[in-house]
């Protein structure tokens, strides 16, 4: 698949916004190919050169005297975990089962003292990471627990809704559903939308390829629940396109 218009300049120039090289920049360099192989012709013009890094507001001056793996660790705090928390792993998740979650490690004395810590003491040789949690956990679980390599814990990929897809997906990434929208290049969309349908041919498809897919089908959904619906068969909201004006009161007067 042609990914050739996000290349590495646009690197560079993340790396410049945020301070220096950051694995979180390499991973949203790869990600982001997908928007140069989906996105429409006018989206990328009115998108011009802009890249999401330009919109975070952070205090470079102040990271540059940090070491680098610290640098990615406050990215990561800064721009995904307010999210995950929040959605797909978090709070939503939890409170729509009625559980009230709680996040031990991220208290504010446990992060305080994680941040004063050496680099060595979080990540050792042979990307051996949580080194100082791992040392603890020895003390009271098995070994092979302890010291178990990470997984990523992430959502599905784009197969899990498009192999056999539920009726309101179909509506989403409809020829006219696409349209409607203007984000995406409606024939590419389909194009491979269809050859992940086709069950024994997605396994060869690309994992980021795969992953803007599942942009494609959050963003048609995002925008049917929050600008005014039209794109499926499932509830919408209608929000007001003026300021609601609220009548004085004799409170409020006073």
């Amino acid at each position: 698949m042609g990914y050739t218009q996000f290349g590495f300049g646009d690197l560079a120039r993340i790396d410049a916004m945020i301070g220096g090289p950051h694995a979180q920049s390499i991973m949203y360099h790869l990600v982001a190919m997908s928007r140069d192989h989906y996105f429409s012709a006018g989206f990328k013009e009115e998108l011009g050169s802009h890249l999401a890094y330009e919109d975070l507001d952070l205090d470079l001056a102040r990271m540059a005297r940090w070491h680098p793996l610290n640098r990615s660790l406050y990215l990561g705090y800064k721009i995904q975990i307010p999210g995950l928390l929040l959605s797909q792993k978090g709070d939503r998740v939890a409170m729509a089962n009625s559980v009230e979650t709680r996040y031990p490690f991220l208290d504010e004395d446990v992060i305080a003292f994680a941040s004063r810590q050496h680099p060595r003491w979080k990540l050792r040789r042979g990307l051996r990471d949580k080194y100082l949690l791992r040392q603890a956990a020895e003390r009271v679980l098995p070994e092979v627990v302890a010291q178990r390599p990470k997984r990523m814990f992430r959502a599905p990929l784009a197969e899990s809704f498009l192999v056999r897809p539920p009726a309101f997906v179909r509506e989403l990434i409809s020829v006219e559903s696409l349209a409607r929208t203007g984000y995406f290049d409606v024939a590419q969309v389909r194009r491979d939308c269809e050859l992940l349908a086709t069950e024994g041919e997605w396994r060869g498809f690309g994992t980021f390829a795969s992953l803007g897919l599942c942009g494609v089908v959050a963003t048609q959904l995002w925008h049917h629940l929050y600008l005014g619906g039209g794109l499926c068969n499932l509830p919408h909201r209608n929000y007001p396109t003026e300021p609601a004006v609220v009548p004085a009161t004799p409170l409020a007067a006073a």
